[in-house]
């Protein structure tokens, strides 16, 4: 008996013995991280990545799981959204693909190494497969047949049309990863370039006065350079609105094959005694593929080789050197202060015409043409009085009147606006005075310039 206690106590100390060694060397890394899971309907990948926290180390090796799979997939545009899909979903559907398993372990300078089992469906990754197959086909199909067209558009002088061809095979072959006959998409971009930096825009038979050229385009090649045909273009010109705010006009025009000189007019009449005439090369709905797409960089390139040709011009008016004599009238100064006008805005728009000006709220409307004595060379009567006046929650005036202007020299009025009317509202009738009085005037200086 006490034999067998002895043999018994000896098996109790060599368990608890063994006990203690085993938990000295257990490894604490799973099972899955270096046995292969074999599962014919599924492809294994074992991701690690190192960051300061867990959460940080699963993005990493998100990041690199997707683009492992964008090596063979091409996944382009949706790169950045699977990676996120994973993140946020551990998984992404139309791929097939999830996260299975993780593990974290702490280094001895406090970052965490993340190990990562992402699975991908066998299925789906074979999918995926072939319709990138199909894609590239149908792709390269489109860029051939599109740096094709470029080719014969530029044989024919439409310069413009090569342009926007060879951007959208750009886009083709970019969107897709895609090279074509060693054709890549910076290729692409640079024969692009080539077709600007090539483009020269000439100006001809310039009129200051009416702002009227003669538009050249042309590409800069060998002794006698050949006329693009159909070239699109964009002319800014300095103009001003019904409120005297400038701004820059722009028109777009496209150069008829049979022009070789175009003979450009601008349509808005109100442009300035002095400004600006620009000419650009019309990009716009082309570059406006190119950021549609998300290629600002591309954008960014081409805007910046684009040819232009800048006039900096001042014209003439009648009035140029002459002086100026310049009354207003109100008919009805008991209901108007006379203050409510702003006569600077009036002297400044007639000074910058050109005019010498002095004014003079002392003579009366009647004196008009007649002063032909006078030192002047023209006298400017703006007539104005109060029509109505509304009262309630917003006061409304109405005035009514005309503009004149004389040529004292010849003793008679060049310019009668006709009557015309202002309406405005405001808070209190002063301020309603003011916005009525001061449009009426606005309206004035518009027609001077208009006609001067």
């Amino acid at each position: 008996m006490k034999k067998i206690l002895l043999i018994l106590l000896s098996l109790l100390i060599l368990v608890s013995c063994t006990t203690a060694d085993l938990s000295k060397n257990v490894d604490s890394t799973p099972y899955w991280i270096n046995n292969s899971l074999s599962d014919e309907n599924e492809l294994n990948y074992i991701v690690t990545a190192t960051a300061s926290n867990e959460e940080d180390a699963y993005e990493l090796a998100c990041g690199k799981m997707i683009s492992s799979l964008d090596e063979s997939l091409s996944l382009g545009d949706n790169l950045s959204y699977y990676t996120q899909s994973l993140i946020d979903t551990l998984g992404v559907k139309e791929l097939g693909l999830y996260n299975r398993n993780r593990h974290f372990e702490t280094k001895e300078d406090d970052t965490v190494q993340g190990t990562f089992l992402f699975t991908v469906s066998t299925e789906d990754y074979g999918n995926a497969l072939e319709s990138r197959r199909e894609s590239v086909t149908t792709s390269t199909q489109k860029i051939q047949a599109l740096v094709s067209k470029a080719d014969s558009f530029y044989r024919d002088n439409k310069d413009y049309k090569a342009f926007d061809s060879l951007v959208d095979a750009y886009i083709i072959s970019r969107n897709n990863n895609i090279t074509v006959k060693n054709i890549t998409p910076d290729e692409l971009l640079s024969r692009c370039l080539s077709i600007l930096d090539k483009t020269k825009i000439s100006v001809y038979d310039f009129d200051a006065n009416t702002l009227s050229c003669l538009i050249e385009v042309t590409r800069q090649a060998g002794l006698f350079p050949p006329a693009i045909l159909n070239a699109q273009l964009k002319i800014s010109y300095s103009s001003y609105s019904p409120t005297l705010s400038t701004y820059l006009e722009t028109e777009r025009i496209s150069i008829p094959s049979k022009d070789v000189d175009y003979k450009f007019i601008p349509k808005n009449k109100s442009k300035f005694l002095k400004g600006v005439l620009l000419l650009e090369i019309n990009l716009d709905s082309t570059l406006y593929k190119l950021y549609e797409a998300g290629y600002e960089d591309a954008v960014k390139l081409l805007e910046n080789e684009n040819r232009s040709y800048l006039i900096t011009y001042r014209g003439s008016s009648e009035f140029e050197g002459k002086t100026v004599l310049l009354n207003i009238y109100e008919q009805d100064l008991n209901q108007v202060p006379i203050e409510v006008i702003d006569r600077n805005k009036i002297v400044d728009s007639l000074e910058s015409l050109g005019a010498i000006v002095t004014l003079d709220d002392s003579l009366d409307s009647d004196e008009v043409g007649g002063i032909s004595t006078s030192t002047y060379d023209y006298h400017i009567t703006f007539k104005n009085e109060v029509t109505d006046v509304v009262e309630g929650y917003k006061d409304v005036v109405r005035t009514a009147g005309s503009l004149e202007v004389a040529n004292i020299k010849m003793g008679s009025v060049v310019f009668d606006s006709g009557p015309y009317e202002s309406i405005s509202n405001g808070d209190t009738k002063n301020s309603a005075l003011y916005g009525a009085f001061n449009r009426f005037i606005l309206k004035g200086i518009f027609l001077l310039k208009e006609n001067f």
